[in-house]
């Protein structure tokens, strides 16, 4: 491969360098980020990019790097890594230092982030408070990923006359849309946020905008949600686990709800419960 003139193993490297650089920026946008229910609502935006875009661009570069790094772990790099676990004396495998350095960090770092223990559960805490940052609350939508929902669904559930929620938009002067027609289409077509459109269906109408719904409960980790509320995380666990809820400090509330199948505000009731 090398004889051509093209050194197929230079280009490997170059492919993981690259590939490491774009996924380390995108990787740092998306931990700063609000979360995709807030950012789709406000059309998010970050160097001209969209958050669903920048998550585009991260996982095309992650499976570049996971295919680059394989190719040039097994076809270039195997022989001296196996090298790395044989005793140079006997030639037979063993458990080196530096693998087992290498191995009792991964099973920490794993541990601490399971259990949501410090400094673990900063990073991940400063990243939840640094994304709620970007959008204030009276800004949220109505429920997570409204902009998912046709108008006449969304109209009721926030308790609007679905017909004249389309009324509203059409005086607006949006076009090309039914009240079967996805809220974020309508943005899309017609160049607004897909909060904007909300606003304009339900202007003149009672629905308390941002104020309805999950407002994002599931998203946020137990131990985040504890410090929140001002419950004891401890004492919160013993509730759920007396109601035979399991539950992890680590868990997002809905991962919680699906390995229970209970609401994540019916959770944060029996937590506060006495």
């Amino acid at each position: 491969m090398e004889k051509s003139g093209f050194n197929v193993r230079a280009f490997i490297s170059f492919l993981i360098l690259f590939a490491f650089l774009v996924m380390s920026i995108t990787g740092i946008v998306l931990y700063l980020s609000p979360p995709g229910r807030d950012a789709n609502w406000i059309n998010w935006e970050m160097a001209g990019l969209l958050r669903t875009q920048w998550a585009a661009i991260h996982t095309v570069f992650s499976w570049l790097f996971i295919i680059s790094g394989a190719i040039h772990l097994l076809v270039y790099n195997l022989k001296p890594v196996l090298n790395y676990l044989r005793d140079t004396a006997t030639r037979s495998f063993k458990m080196t230092a530096e693998l087992a350095g290498a191995t009792a960090l991964t099973l920490v770092m794993a541990a601490g982030v399971y259990f949501f223990i410090p400094p673990f559960s900063s990073i991940v805490e400063l990243g939840t408070k640094t994304a709620d940052s970007w959008v204030k609350k009276s800004e949220k939508p109505p429920v997570a990923h409204a902009e998912l929902m046709p108008v006449n669904e969304l109209a009721v559930l926030v308790k609007v006359d679905p017909a004249k929620a389309v009324a509203s938009l059409e005086a607006a002067g949006i076009k090309g849309f039914d009240g079967n027609t996805l809220l974020g289409k309508i943005a899309k077509e017609n160049k607004k946020t897909p909060r904007e459109i909300y606003l304009l269906m339900i202007k003149g109408q009672s629905a308390d905008e941002g104020q309805k719904g999950s407002m994002g409960l599931g998203e946020k980790t137990f131990t985040y949600v504890c410090k929140e509320e001002g419950l004891d995380a401890a004492e919160a666990l013993k509730r759920l686990k007396a109601k035979g809820i399991k539950a992890v400090p680590s868990q997002t509330m809905k991962a919680i709800y699906l390995e229970n199948g209970i609401n994540p505000h019916e959770i944060l009731k029996i937590m506060k419960e006495n």
